[in-house]
């Protein structure tokens, strides 16, 4: 879609690339948040995955696929 990070150096495995705050939802906001384009940049969130954030930094535009070669992971404590 023209949105995307993207490196053309090998990154050694164990490196963080980003971390990045997230701005935390409720599930009622997330019913919003799926009708405006927004939906394709939200992640769920929570232990139950019962709310939703929004991440700030260049997390929501990282290159996506099904065979990625990164992983992320959430602090629900420290958001």
């Amino acid at each position: 879609m023209g949105r995307g990070v993207f490196t053309s150096a090998n990154i050694d495995e164990g490196t963080v690339i980003e971390e990045s705050p997230v701005i935390v939802m409720s599930k009622e906001e997330r019913k919003l948040l799926d009708q405006t384009l927004l939906h394709d940049y939200i992640f769920e969130w929570g232990e139950k995955k019962d709310q939703c954030c929004m991440a700030l930094g260049y997390v929501a535009v990282y290159n996506h696929s099904y065979r990625s070669n990164c992983e992320y992971e959430m602090d629900f404590k420290r958001e």
